[in-house]
C-alpha cells in the first residue's frame, strides 16, 4: 500500500476488497490473487508468500464533512489546485518509477527463465545421447556374454574329451603293467574310480571299433580284388563261374592292450586262415575288461 492510498499493482485507490499479505503490504484482493498465481512472493518486498496466507481487510473510510465553503476557501482555491497538481505529479512520478522497476524485475526473470529452458534442453539432448551409448554398450555386453557362454560350452566339451583320453591312457598303462607283472595291486588305483574307467573304456572301444571296421573293409576289398579272375586275351569270353556263398567268419580276437592304448599302434593284418593269439588267458582278464571286450566284439 503506497503513501497515497493506492494499490501498487493496479494503481487504483484502495477503497474496498482489500487483502493484506504476511509482510504487511495491502493490495486489492483480486490483484493479490493474480500476482500470487504468477509468483509466490510479495510484489513490493519479494517476501515469499502463499495464496492462503492472505488476510482479508474490511476498511470504511470516514465521510467528508459537508460545510459551506467560506470566502477564505474560495480565495485559496487556486493555491490548493497548484498543490494538488504538484502532489499528483509526484504520485505519477513514483508510480512510473515503480512500474519501471517492476518491468525491469520481470525482464530479468524472463531472461533467467529462458536461460533455464535452454539449459534444460541441452541437458535433455545430452541425456538422450548418453542413453543411446548405454543401449549400445548393453547390446555389446549381451553379445559378448553369449559368445563367452558358447566358448565355455566348447571348452567344457574339450575338457571332457581330454579327461577321457587321459583316463584311457592311464587305464591302458595300468593294464599293460598288470599284464607284465601279473599283480593286481597296479589296478587298485584305477578300480577306486570305476566311473572314469568305464568312460575311458567306452571311448577307447568306440575309437578302436571304428578303426577295426575300416580295416576290415579294406581287407574285404583286397580279397575281392584277389579273387576276381583276369580278363582273357581271346575275344571269346570265358564262362562265368557260379559264386559260392561266403560263410560268415567269426570276428578275430583283438589284443585288449592295443585297444585301450591312447594312440593307434602298428597292427597285424588278420588272416583268414589263422586268428591272432591273445596275449593272456581268459582267467587273467578282470571282469569289467571281459564285459568291455564282449560288448566291443
Amino acid at each position: 500500500m503506497s503513501s497515497e492510498g493506492e494499490c501498487s499493482i493496479c494503481l487504483e485507490p484502495l477503497v474496498d476488497d482489500l487483502s493484506c499479505l504476511p509482510c504487511g503490504h495491502v493490495y486489492h484482493g483480486k490483484c493479490a490473487a493474480m500476482s500470487l498465481r504468477a509468483k509466490r512472493q510479495c510484489p513490493t518486498c519479494r517476501a515469499p508468500c502463499q495464496p492462503h496466507h492472505t488476510t482479508k481487510l474490511f476498511y470504511m473510510p470516514p465521510a467528508a464533512p459537508c460545510a459551506r465553503p467560506s470566502n477564505d476557501t474560495v480565495d485559496n482555491e487556486g493555491t490548493i489546485n497548484v498543490r494538488e497538481i504538484q502532489a499528483m505529479n509526484k504520485s505519477l512520478a513514483s508510480r512510473v518509477g515503480a512500474l519501471e522497476a517492476r518491468l525491469k524485475n520481470q525482464t530479468q526473470d524472463m531472461v533467467m527463465y529462458e536461460q533455464r529452458v535452454l539449459d534444460a534442453t541441452s541437458e535433455i539432448t545430452t541425456l538422450k545421447k548418453a542413453n543411446e551409448v548405454l543401449k549400445k554398450a548393453k547390446h555389446d555386453a549381451k553379445y559378448a556374454q553369449l559368445k563367452l557362454q558358447q566358448e565355455a560350452v566348447e571348452m567344457r566339451a574339450t575338457l571332457k574329451q581330454l579327461q577321457a583320453q587321459v583316463g584311457a591312457a592311464s587305464v591302458a598303462a595300468s593294464i599293460q603293467m598288470f599284464i607284465a607283472t601279473n599283480q593286481i595291486s597296479v589296478l587298485e588305483a584305477e578300480l577306486q574310480r570305476p566311473h572314469d574307467v568305464i568312460l575311458a573304456l567306452k571311448t577307447s572301444n568306440r575309437y578302436r571299433a571304428e578303426q577295426y571296421e575300416k580295416l576290415m573293409a579294406k581287407v574285404r576289398a583286397l580279397e575281392r580284388a584277389a579273387k576276381r579272375p583276369a580278363a582273357p586275351s581271346s575275344p571269346e569270353r570265358a564262362p562265368k563261374r557260379p559264386r559260392k556263398p561266403e560263410s560268415k567268419k567269426p570276428a578275430p580276437v583283438v589284443d585288449l592292450t592295443d585297444v585301450l592304448s591312447p594312440l593307434p599302434k602298428t597292427r597285424r593284418t588278420p588272416t583268414t586262415s589263422e586268428p591272432p593269439v591273445p596275449l593272456y588267458t581268459k582267467g587273467q582278464v578282470p571282469v569289467y575288461q571281459r564285459a568291455a571286450t564282449r560288448s566291443w566284439i
